[in-house]
């Protein structure tokens, strides 16, 4: 039986290479950079492990915490309060229930429409039916369009920015749903999990075990083509320090983003057509080391523009012993890759972003002790309204190439739900291998 490639050593690659592996498939991954880790990768400062972007665990993320139970992780880790906060020119609003209540920033009847669009969105049974709306869209009609404005409309524009009218209600309910089952009961607060020593933990375990069951991961590699046959796929070839390598295989599954899978593949033209109108949100964070917090929020968005999408203070959720004994914050853009900041050296995003935080926080460039960037020009799927109709399926018209990962992971976009994903897929490929 020939191996199976995966193409991509993000959590989506190294997930599904596990999956096989535990199926005594004996996958091959092939990672483009120098170590995997893709989004979930890290910087090294004096010698600790930071993440790069902020990722967190909810309560119910059944899939990523049984992966962290399998691999013996579910010890490292450590829970703590999500709190998050909304500044405004009228003041702040804090989006846990009680503090909404009592919040003096909305009227009565503000709060009664906000619990109506929050228990709504809680308790949809097919959330699929959101798809051919916008969020403002529905958000409005469950509300009112001042309600989508004061509240709404700054956490999505933080997120998507200029195509903020554009976005998918239906992603708008994957923001709401994990929140609301991380609390034991409504009034509860929410809670949120990290893992000590960062994700590059649960990466190096997933590398262990797939080695260890007979796989093999290969990094530092470029794939240059997958070669199709009579409508099969045939081999893949890559390049690696300089030279051009092929495996002979019949089933590749990729999980990169679909327009650099494009140039390594030539696919049906209606198939083309379809994935190539999906588009990516590029991704800028800038990570702090300071010498103390700036707020007791874990996330902060800003209703006024800002040169950044929002904040988020990762020593507001779990100790500062577990990062370095320094107060970590992340600043973080959503952003088009034609934009003036994705063009920016790294050093003056760096300075763009202090810049702005010593005007909302005066003296904060003597608080920090470290910065660190980290960019990817394919940060996150643009989860349009009607996104279902140019979603692709797992498996492609070409025989023997599969398609997983972020592009899928609709409408919640997170590792729990990639790891889901993964897993359907391995067991899919795996069938069709074996039959």
């Amino acid at each position: 039986m020939n191996r199976v490639v995966v193409i991509g050593g993000g959590i989506a690659g190294l997930s599904t290479a596990y999956f096989l592996a535990k199926k005594r498939l004996k996958p091959v991954v092939i990672e483009n950079e120098n170590e995997t880790g893709g989004l979930g990768r890290c910087h090294k400062v004096k010698g600790i492990l930071i993440d790069s972007g902020y990722h967190i665990i909810f309560k119910g993320d059944k899939h990523l915490l049984g992966l962290l139970k399998e691999l013996d992780l579910e010890k490292d880790t450590v829970w703590g309060n999500l709190d998050f906060n909304l500044i405004t020119v009228n003041g702040d609003i804090s989006f846990s229930p009680l503090k909404i209540l009592s919040s003096k920033s909305l009227s009565i009847p503000e709060k009664r429409k906000l619990a109506k669009v929050y228990f709504k969105l809680k308790n949809l049974k097919d959330w699929k039916s959101l798809d051919k709306f916008t969020a403002k869209e529905w958000i409005t009609r469950n509300s009112n369009i001042e309600i989508y404005e004061k509240i709404f409309e700054p956490i999505i524009k933080a997120k998507w920015g200029r195509e903020s009218e554009g976005t998918s209600a239906a992603w708008f309910y994957g923001r709401i749903k994990p929140r609301s089952e991380s609390r034991n009961i409504f009034w509860g607060k929410e809670k949120g999990g990290y893992l000590k020593g960062s994700f590059r933990k649960l990466f190096s375990a997933l590398e262990r075990e797939i080695t260890k069951k007979g796989g093999k991961i290969i990094t530092s590699a470029n794939i240059r083509k997958i070669s199709i046959k009579g409508n099969k796929v045939e081999s893949v070839k890559y390049k690696i320090k300089g030279n051009l390598r092929e495996i002979k295989t019949d089933s590749v599954i990729s999980t990169i983003p679909v327009q650099e899978l494009l140039k390594t593949a030539k696919l049906a033209d209606d198939f083309e057509k379809k994935i190539k109108r999906i588009r990516y949100k590029a991704v800028i964070c800038a990570t702090y080391g300071l010498k103390r917090g700036l707020t007791k929020s874990f996330r902060t968005i800003f209703s006024e523009k800002k040169s950044f999408g929002g904040l988020v203070e990762m020593t507001n959720l779990i100790d500062k012993k577990h990062l370095g004994n320094n107060h970590v914050l992340y600043v973080f853009n959503f952003l088009d890759t034609s934009e003036k900041l994705w063009k920016l050296k790294d050093k003056k995003i760096i300075e763009t972003y202090t810049n702005d935080l010593e005007k909302l926080h005066p003296g904060f460039r003597k608080l920090v002790i470290w910065s660190r960037l980290y960019k990817n020009r394919y940060g996150e799927p643009f989860y349009q309204k009607d996104y279902l109709k140019i979603m692709p399926d797992v498996r492609t018209p070409v025989s023997g190439l599969f398609i997983t990962g972020m592009v899928q992971s609709y409408p919640i976009s997170d590792f729990n739900n990639i790891i889901d994903l993964a897993y359907r897929t391995s067991d899919l490929v795996y069938r069709e291998v074996t039959c």
